[in-house]
């Protein structure tokens, strides 16, 4: 089985949801039941006293025009309408509280076998969810590898360095950085920023995501078979 794993960035707006919706596409390849799980989402728009979660929206709408017959599932944590970080709208509410209910949440939908859960964070590592407990608290405590999506710009090398520190000094296990183009616009830093990312982090770097792209393409799927290595891929 392809175990789950946590889709992080080094930022807002860096794609880690464009990516995680191919993501969602590759592992749906190889395992039966596919979830994605969204813990907390800012920004949303209230309606009738639902909310709108743009995240989910856009994996659902990316779902049904390109895994139209794979069983996708979503799910989403707390949501707010205001888009700030959650501790700066929710400081006042008990941390405890939200956070089990969140580690639950993920507890009960990855019981089981034959199912993946992609988990898909909010901002970057460092963003506070709670009074001394920020995003990098919370994939500890979901105890999930971590695949990282940065800007493939200039500017990525800085943002992806400190991200990727900050990880490793929680002791999360990083399975490697991705880099998004979120547009068609690309500069010199492209040729060398996956290289020099790599080499000052010892952090695999995985591939890069060009602008517009459906799905990732047979070298982008192979890096991923040895990422998530095992018997499992050896039967397929």
């Amino acid at each position: 089985m392809i175990p789950d794993f946590f889709v992080t960035g080094t930022g807002t707006d860096v794609g880690k949801t464009y990516v995680s919706q191919l993501l969602l596409n590759w592992v749906s390849s190889f395992i039966d039941e596919v979830i994605y799980y969204k813990p907390l989402a800012t920004g949303c728009e209230k309606s009738d006293g639902t909310y709108c979660v743009p995240d989910e929206e856009a994996v659902l709408l990316y779902a049904s025009d390109n895994m139209p017959q794979k069983s996708l599932k979503t799910h989403v944590g707390l949501s707010y309408e205001d888009p700030l970080a959650p501790y700066a709208i929710d400081r006042h509410l008990a941390e405890s509280c939200n956070k089990d209910s969140l580690i639950n949440q993920y507890k009960n939908m990855a019981f089981g076998e034959k199912k993946t859960v992609v988990v898909e964070g909010i901002g970057g590592v460092a963003v506070p969810l709670w009074e001394k407990y920020l995003v990098s608290d919370l994939i500890k405590d979901l105890a999930l590898p971590v695949i990282l999506v940065a800007q493939a710009h200039l500017g990525t090398i800085n943002h992806t360095l400190l991200t990727l520190d900050h990880l490793k000094s929680k002791g999360i296990n990083v399975l490697g950085f991705i880099l998004n183009h979120s547009s068609k616009k690309k500069d010199m830093s492209d040729l060398t920023n996956a290289g020099i990312i790599q080499s000052f982090s010892q952090t695999p770097y995985l591939f890069t995501v060009e602008y517009g792209q459906l799905a990732f393409k047979e070298s982008q799927s192979s890096t991923l078979k040895k990422v998530f290595s095992g018997d499992f891929f050896q039967n397929i």
